[in-house]
């Protein structure tokens, strides 16, 4: 079944368990979409987000070309780049008890180990292609892009972090 976020169709307090997983980001009303969720699960029941990308604290090193662009076309199309940080307020302002936190074992969050990272890359780099493509990039550029980041993950000099938060929220 496909529902929308804002207006699930649903009576109130249907369900024990409410779960979600990099949702909110994309969500333009994202206190509503909390408050829909809180509204659908019955009392003591569980209102969880799994994890929520904060985009705004990516955190890269060497600095990556690619990164602001990415976090650029994300905002174009709509995603709140602060979104794992809002977490608890926005669940605390449902009416939830909250435990929240940041989720540190997630292969999103941080690949562990060269080759993963190497093949997710690889895998993946269509999408950079076409927003270099977008952006202006020649070539040239994106070839000597693709190559010296292949070298930096392949030699293990290449870091990405970005942070995700989760959260439990109990409805009282």
């Amino acid at each position: 079944m496909k529902a929308n976020v804002l207006d699930l169709p649903f009576e109130d307090e249907t369900f024990d368990l409410v779960t979600f997983n990099i949702v909110l980001v994309y969500i333009k009303d994202q206190q509503k979409a909390v408050n829909e969720m809180a509204r659908v699960t019955r009392k003591n029941g569980v209102v969880l987000a799994t994890l929520e990308p904060d985009y705004a604290g990516r955190i890269d090193y060497p600095e990556n070309p690619a990164t602001l662009l990415i976090l650029k076309n994300m905002e174009e199309i709509g995603a709140d780049l602060y979104t794992g940080r809002k977490l608890k307020y926005l669940f605390s302002k449902a009416g939830l008890k909250t435990e929240f936190g940041i989720d540190t074992e997630s292969d999103y969050i941080l690949l562990k180990g060269d080759k993963k990272r190497l093949d997710m890359f690889l895998n993946q780099f269509w999408v950079l292609e076409k927003l270099f493509q977008k952006n202006g990039w020649t070539k040239e550029q994106i070839k000597k892009y693709k190559t010296e980041e292949i070298k930096r993950i392949e030699n293990g000099l290449s870091f990405s972090f970005t942070p995700c938060f989760y959260a439990i929220g109990r409805k009282i």
